[in-house]
C-alpha cells in the first residue's frame, strides 16, 4: 500500500509540475497584428536597411496563422520586390514564442522550419537568422491599429 501511495505521488507531481503549452492556452495578445521590420543588424553590426527593404513585414492572427514578406531591392532591374515570403503558424511553447515556417515562396517546407520571436516589450520584437551564412537579427515594432 505504501508503495501504490509513493507512486501515485510521483506521478501526481510529475503531471502538476510539467504543464506543456499550446495553442489552445489563453496567450498574451500583443502578438497579433502587423509588424514592421525597423531596423537589422549583420554580425552584430548594424545594416542600413533602406526604405526598400523596411518594407518587410509579418502579421499574425488570432487564429494562429502567420505571415511574412521580406523586401530587397533587385541588383539587375534595381526594383523593390518580394525576396522571399512565408506561410506557418505561430505558437507559444516553454514560455517562448515561434514561428513555424511551413511554406516558403510558396512552396511546401518539409521538415518546416521553426524560427524563436524574441519580444523586448509588447510592440518590439526580433528574429535571430541565419541568411548566407551570415548571422543576422532582424527588429520588428509593432503597427498600431
Amino acid at each position: 500500500m505504501r508503495k501504490v501511495l509513493l507512486v501515485m505521488l510521483l506521478l501526481s507531481a510529475g503531471l502538476n509540475g510539467c504543464k506543456i503549452k499550446s495553442v489552445e492556452d489563453p496567450q498574451p495578445e500583443y502578438i497579433v497584428g502587423e509588424w514592421r521590420l525597423k531596423r537589422a543588424e549583420v554580425e552584430s553590426v548594424p545594416y542600413d536597411v533602406g526604405d526598400c527593404i523596411r518594407r518587410s513585414v509579418m502579421y499574425f492572427s488570432s487564429n494562429h496563422n502567420a505571415h511574412s514578406i521580406i523586401y530587397t531591392v533587385n541588383p539587375t532591374s534595381n526594383r523593390c520586390e518580394i525576396h522571399l515570403e512565408h506561410e506557418g503558424k505561430w505558437v507559444f511553447e516553454d514560455d517562448k514564442w515561434f514561428i513555424i515556417v511551413e511554406k516558403e515562396n510558396g512552396h511546401d517546407l518539409i521538415p518546416n522550419q521553426r524560427k524563436e520571436m524574441i519580444f523586448t516589450d509588447p510592440s518590439h520584437a526580433y528574429t535571430n537568422e541565419v541568411i548566407e551564412g551570415y548571422r543576422v537579427r532582424l527588429f520588428f515594432y509593432k503597427v498600431e491599429e
